[in-house]
């Protein structure tokens, strides 16, 4: 039965497989001259060099026989023309897919506010991160020096709190008061951790739900008491990556 011929493949690619073991055969029965070093160590050298092409070879062939080319990539398949017409209808899916998400989830592009609010611990202005995911409301080491809440923190409450990453926890400040503008205040215990990225405070579910906050995304506010606490835009020193 005549062999199929690849266009682009080498020549030596559309031999029968006994056709390739011969030649390889012949490449060992070259004349050996045992008289020049110098020659035999060239010869040497260009059996090595053709054998290593001709496993070059059998590899290209077995990769595209298997189809183990990647058009897309600049890979074998490129190079020879070949194509996947399974991988060509997954790209074109995914590329119609993206194109209705940008008219239908046009959000799913730019970036997405995090909720901070405006308050203050000690007289001393803050923004705090409201994180409904966050079981205990937190604050930097450096924040609780700014807040003069050293002389607060117990060390006996030291631990290290595990989520997203780990952090060290340096103890816990008991009792603080949070205000909010001139008229809401709440009082809650604040776990101190000694990180030195992400927001100075961090308001918890602990607060929230011991005050009964509601984050109300219609009105852009988060409700404490009835009291609706705008969210405000951080700096961009404050954003944190998900």
């Amino acid at each position: 039965m005549p062999q199929p011929h690849m266009r682009g493949v080498p020549n030596a690619l559309q031999q029968p497989p006994f056709q390739a073991a011969q030649r390889q055969q012949q490449l060992g029965m070259q004349p050996n001259m045992r008289g020049n070093p110098f020659q035999q160590q060239q010869q040497q050298q260009q059996q090595q060099q053709q054998q290593q092409q001709l496993m070059r070879d059998e590899k290209l062939a077995q990769a595209l026989q298997a189809h183990e080319y990647d058009r897309a990539a600049g890979g074998i398949g490129q190079r020879h023309g070949a194509i996947d017409p399974e991988r060509q209808a997954r790209h074109k899916a995914r590329d119609e897919q993206l194109e209705m998400a940008f008219e239908v989830n046009p959000e799913a592009f730019v970036p997405v506010p995090m909720l901070y609010v405006a308050c203050s611990v000690n007289d001393v202005p803050l923004k705090a991160f409201v994180d409904t995911g966050a079981q205990m409301t937190v604050m930097t080491a450096k924040c609780v020096q700014r807040c003069k809440l050293e002389q607060k923190v117990d060390p006996r409450f030291r631990g290290v709190a595990a989520g997203v990453g780990a952090a060290r926890i340096l103890g816990r400040v008991h009792l603080a008061t949070v205000r909010f503008g001139s008229h809401t205040a709440v009082d809650c215990s604040i776990t101190v951790l000694e990180q030195n990225h992400g927001p100075d405070l961090l308001l918890g579910l602990d607060l929230m739900r011991k005050y009964q906050a509601i984050v109300d995304l219609g009105r852009n506010a988060m409700l404490i008491g009835g009291k609706a606490i705008p969210f405000i835009e951080a700096d961009q020193k404050e954003h944190h990556r998900l």
